[in-house]
C-alpha cells in the first residue's frame, strides 16, 4: 500500500502526490461506499489511525484530516 511506502518517497513532488491521492480517496463518498466494513482495507485503517473501533465515516474523516494537513506542510 502506498501509506507503508510514504516514507520511502525522496522526491519531494512524489511525496506530494501521493498524499494528495490518499486524501482524495479517503474523502470520496463512492471510495467510502466500496469498502467492506469489517474487509482487510478497514481494519487495516483502524490500525494506521490507531481507532479499533472506528467506523468507516470515523476512519475516512481522520485519514483525510491527516493527508490534508502533510499537504498542507507540504505546500509551507
Amino acid at each position: 500500500m502506498i501509506i507503508d511506502e510514504l516514507d520511502d518517497i525522496k522526491c519531494e513532488e512524489c511525496y506530494r502526490l501521493a498524499i494528495e491521492d490518499i486524501a482524495a480517496f479517503a474523502i470520496d463518498p463512492e471510495n467510502l461506499a466500496r469498502l467492506d466494513p469489517e474487509g482487510e482495507m478497514t481494519q487495516y485503517l483502524r490500525k494506521l489511525l490507531d481507532m479499533p473501533n472506528g467506523t468507516l465515516e470515523e476512519l475516512a474523516r481522520a485519514l483525510a484530516s491527516k493527508a490534508k494537513g502533510r499537504v498542507g506542510i507540504l505546500q509551507s
